[in-house]
C-alpha cells in the first residue's frame, strides 16, 4: 500500500513540474483582446483553445499544436530549444509515417528558415518575447504546426553586429550589407555565396549559373582601436532560372544584317545575336548552331537539363533536338506520379504534385536518362 501511493506521489509531482514548465503565468491577461477566429489550438496543458491567440495570453501556455487536443496524425512536427543569450539552437524532432518533404521555420519577427535544424540569433537590443512556428509537410501531403513562446535577452555590447538582406530576381541577387557598426570602425567583407565563388564589398550582386536552394554568408572583421569584432551571418535563398524570352527585350526596328550563327535558349538558330534578342526576345544564348557540338542522342541526354528547376507549375526539358519524348516522374517511394508524351519543345505542367523533390526519367529513341526535379 505504501508503494501504491508513493506512486501515486511521484506522479502528482511530475504533473506538477509539467504544468509549471507548461504554462508562464507572467503572460496570463485575461482582458487581453483575441480575434473572434476559430482555429481549434492544443495547449501544452492538453487543454483546447479558440486560436494561439486564446492559448497563449489566456492559458499562458509555452507551447502549443494547431488542431483538435488527442487527435491522430499521420505527422506531428515538434522541436526542442537551447537559447543563448539572444540566439536560439533548435533541434526538430518532428516525426510522420512517411518522409517529411518541407520544414519552415518563423521566428515570430518576420524572419524565416527552412533548414532542419537552424540556429537563429535575434540580435535585440532589449530583452525580448517572440513565438517561434515550425511548418512541416510530408511526402503525403501530411501537414502539421508547432509553436513556442520564447525568451531572449538583449545583445551583448560589442562593435559589430553582422546582417544583411537582399532582393532577386530569378538568378540575380542584390546583396545588402545591413550590419551594426560603431561609428569611426574600419570593416571589411568577407561574401561567399555557397557556389565557390566570394566577394569582398558592402553590397554586392551575384548572378547564380544554376538554380537550387543556396545559403549565402557574409563575414565581417571590424577593428576599433584596440578591439576587433568578427562575426558570420548565413541565409537561405531559392534560385531559380529566368524564361528564356522576354518580350521587353524585342525592338525590330534593329538592323540585324551579319550572318554569325547562335543556339537560343530556347534550342532554335538564330542568324546572329541580334535578330535573336531584338527580333525574337531571346534572353541568353551560345555561339553556333544548336546541334553544334552534340552528335548524339546521348551527348544529348548528358548535357540536357530540366528548366526551371525548381518549379512550382511548368518544366521544359533543355533539348537540342526537336524529337519526341516520353517522360515519366517518380516520387521518393519509386511510385509514378504521371507518364506523357511530349515533344522536346513543349512544357509538362507538374502544379498537382506535392513540394518535394522527384526522379525524372526521359526515353528518347532507344536511351533513357534521369534528371532530379525540385517541386514547390
Amino acid at each position: 500500500m505504501k508503494k501504491y501511493y508513493l506512486l501515486l506521489f511521484l506522479v502528482f509531482t511530475l504533473q506538477q513540474i509539467f504544468a509549471q514548465s507548461c504554462i508562464d503565468s507572467s503572460r496570463i491577461d485575461l482582458s487581453a483582446p483575441c480575434p473572434l477566429v476559430f482555429m481549434p489550438t492544443c495547449g501544452c496543458d492538453s487543454v483546447g483553445y479558440g486560436n494561439p491567440c486564446e492559448a497563449l495570453t489566456y492559458g499562458g501556455v509555452t507551447s502549443y499544436r494547431i488542431g483538435i487536443c488527442g487527435s491522430d496524425s499521420n505527422c506531428s512536427a515538434n522541436f526542442n530549444i537551447s537559447i543563448q543569450t539572444d540566439t536560439v539552437i533548435i533541434s526538430n524532432i518532428s516525426s510522420s509515417i512517411d518522409s517529411i518533404s518541407w520544414y519552415h521555420f518563423e521566428f515570430g519577427n518576420g524572419d524565416t528558415s527552412n533548414l532542419v535544424n537552424p540556429v537563429y540569433t535575434y540580435h535585440s537590443l532589449l530583452d525580448s518575447t517572440f513565438v517561434v512556428c515550425l511548418s512541416i509537410q510530408s511526402v503525403s501531403g501530411c501537414n502539421s504546426q508547432f509553436c513556442r513562446f520564447i525568451k531572449v535577452q538583449k545583445s551583448q555590447p560589442d562593435t559589430c553586429i553582422v546582417n544583411f538582406s537582399f532582393a532577386d530576381s530569378f538568378d540575380v541577387f542584390q546583396f545588402y550589407d545591413s550590419s551594426l557598426i560603431n561609428v569611426g570602425s574600419t570593416i571589411f567583407y568577407r561574401w561567399n555565396f555557397d557556389d565557390g565563388t566570394t566577394a569582398n564589398v558592402a553590397n554586392p550582386i551575384h548572378t547564380y549559373s544554376t538554380p537550387g536552394i543556396y545559403s549565402p554568408c557574409l563575414s565581417i572583421i571590424v577593428v576599433n582601436g584596440l578591439d576587433t569584432c568578427i562575426q558570420t551571418i548565413c541565409k537561405v535563398v531559392n534560385v531559380s532560372m529566368p524564361p528564356c524570352i522576354n518580350p521587353s527585350l524585342i525592338d525590330t526596328s534593329k538592323y540585324c544584317p551579319n550572318v554569325n550563327p547562335v543556339c537560343g535558349c530556347d534550342s532554335i538558330t538564330y542568324t546572329n545575336a541580334c535578330y535573336a534578342q531584338y527580333h525574337h526576345g531571346v534572353r541568353s544564348w551560345r555561339s553556333g548552331n544548336c546541334l553544334t557540338g552534340i552528335n548524339t542522342i546521348e551527348e544529348w541526354g548528358n548535357s540536357s537539363a530540366l528548366f526551371p528547376n525548381p518549379t512550382s507549375k511548368l518544366f521544359f526539358v533543355q533539348s537540342e533536338f526537336s524529337k519526341e519524348l516520353q517522360i515519366s516522374i517518380f516520387d521518393i517511394t519509386g511510385n509514378i506520379c504521371k507518364s506523357e508524351q511530349i515533344l522536346t519543345k513543349d512544357g509538362l505542367d507538374v502544379s498537382m504534385l506535392q513540394n518535394g523533390v522527384y526522379l525524372v526519367k526521359l526515353e528518347i529513341d532507344s536511351y533513357t536518362f534521369y534528371k532530379k526535379l525540385f517541386k514547390n
